[in-house]
């Protein structure tokens, strides 16, 4: 039983009720009473389907179904969908389309995005000196942005957003709040926005035909630009402006313009969110290095790590990093010094540039000396004892890395064995790498693409495969043997 004393929005009913557990259920029964004059929708999504019972009795209408034998669900397989997309539920609406529900966010929105004068202020500061639509919307996206995220959400300030100038004046806000005060600022240097709410993909696919505002959970804009709508989510500090964070790209929202409107949201490219790393060793004769790495984040990949670095004052880069960035470099690595470039720039690459040194960056063995090329890629293998699989694979986001390493050996030193290159397409990525010595110089590229998707339980053993490359058993990690001539 549960009550819900003042609805989202006034006269609507929509929800999803749960009929599966993390345990079996051996029965449940479900009702739903309401005015005789009101009707619902009700769909059930994944098994059992059962039938309902509808009834007419002293001025109410009651809907009733019941289950039996329900199976638990066993959510604990590495990159599942969301339980929501999973799980047996019951999909229930009174609303027949869209339109009520952009309607009503119309409403309790309006006026939201009043232009004061001194939000007129700050709008035409910002974009003092931009002379085109995209320079002024980025200017006042990157204003908004850096506002630090709060969200305090008692009763309606769920839904209802703060006036704009009033998060101005707090510097501070949510989702909707850095929404709508965006909204007055792209409004004052003339240019139009729309609210657009969204239902992350952490919360699993919208129901299209569920047309309730429980489907949603977050808000962003849309501007519509001659070369088509775009979308800006301020959110969080340090995303790019135009670049959806991986749990909004791709997923569906309710465009709050005219009747509203459902959409997909945008995705970015492998090729956008790419990787690139150059490592640059100096071996000396006693198995000792010193060199340099250089790491260039770009797109979705930039913003995860300026979101990881940060918080991290100047001075404790080093000691941050060694735990992370040093195992991958190998031969027992000591950072010596860290920069980072770009950091407050999410208009820019990221760029992050850390020397190093090693006592032992190759080992004594026998006549050889042996040592472990830089992990350019790193995961753990989530799928090596796996035999088989009930759900689908997700892979959220688009990458790609391209990487290369050189190592100039000391003179009298050349290469007695190095790993075999590997190729790699599937469906799910594609990798490939090349190892060769010559000129006094060690070098190992890799070229590899991640591809978003949600795959079939099928492909375990492309999935097992491709794992197993990222991981340390795989193209990590690999030993190499140096002889002196």
């Amino acid at each position: 039983v549960f009550d819900r004393p003042a609805p989202r929005m006034p006269g609507e009913f929509g929800t999803r009720l749960h009929m599966q557990q993390a345990f079996p259920v051996c029965e449940a029964r479900y009702s739903i009473r309401l005015p005789e004059d009101r009707r619902l929708h009700i769909r059930f999504a994944g098994t059992p389907q059962p039938a309902v019972t509808e009834t007419v009795k002293q001025g109410y209408r009651v809907y009733r179904w019941s289950v039996r034998d329900v199976p638990a669900l066993k959510a604990d397989e590495p990159q599942m969908p969301p339980t929501a997309d999973l799980i047996a539920s019951a999909r229930i609406a009174s609303l027949d389309d869209w339109a009520p529900v952009a309607a009503w966010y119309a409403e309790i929105t309006r006026d939201k995005d009043a232009v004061t004068d001194a939000l007129r202020q700050v709008a035409l500061a910002r974009t003092a000196g931009c002379t085109t639509a995209d320079e002024k919307i980025s200017a006042l996206f990157y204003a908004v942005c850096d506002l630090p995220y709060i969200a305090l959400e008692m009763g309606n300030l769920s839904d209802i957003p703060h006036p704009a100038d009033a998060t101005m004046r707090r510097n501070y806000g949510d989702c909707k709040d850095k929404a709508t005060l965006l909204k007055a600022l792209l409004r004052a240097v003339g240019i139009d926005s729309h609210y657009v709410l969204v239902r992350t993909a952490d919360r699993g696919a919208l129901d299209r035909q569920l047309c309730s505002p429980s489907e949603f959970n977050h808000v962003i804009l849309a501007v519509r630009l001659p070369d088509g709508e775009r979308y800006l989510d301020a959110t969080i500090a340090g995303t790019r402006c135009f670049q959806l964070p991986p749990g909004v790209e791709g997923a569906e929202g309710l465009l709050i313009r005219d009747d509203g409107a459902l959409v997909t949201l945008p995705v970015s490219t492998a090729e956008e969110n790419r990787t690139e790393i150059q490592v640059t060793i100096h071996l000396a004769e006693d198995g000792s290095a010193r060199g340099e790495a250089v790491l260039t984040f770009h797109g979705q990949t930039a913003a995860v790590q300026r979101g990881m670095l940060m918080p991290v004052p100047q001075e404790q880069l080093v000691e941050a990093l060694q735990g992370s960035l040093a195992p991958r470099l190998g031969g027992e690595i000591v950072l010596t010094d860290v920069v980072v470039e770009q950091l407050r720039a999410p208009w820019q690459p990221l760029v992050l540039r850390a020397t190093f040194a090693s006592e032992h960056y190759v080992q004594p063995i026998g006549d050889l000396l042996a040592g472990y090329l830089p992990s350019l890629m790193y995961q753990s293998n989530r799928h090596r004892g796996a035999r088989e699989r009930r759900f689908p694979f997700t892979q959220n986001l688009a990458s790609s890395l391209r990487g290369e390493c050189l190592i100039h050996l000391p003179a009298g030193v050349d290469a007695a064995h190095l790993p075999k290159p590997v190729q790699y397409a599937s469906e799910v990525g594609r990798y490939q790498d090349s190892i060769e010595a010559a000129d006094g110089v060690l070098r190992f590229r890799c070229d590899l693409a991640m591809h978003r998707g949600q795959f079939p339980a099928s492909l375990l053993d492309e999935m097992r495969a491709w794992s197993g490359i990222l991981a340390t058993e795989g193209r990590n990690q690999m030993q190499f043997l140096l002889r002196r001539r």
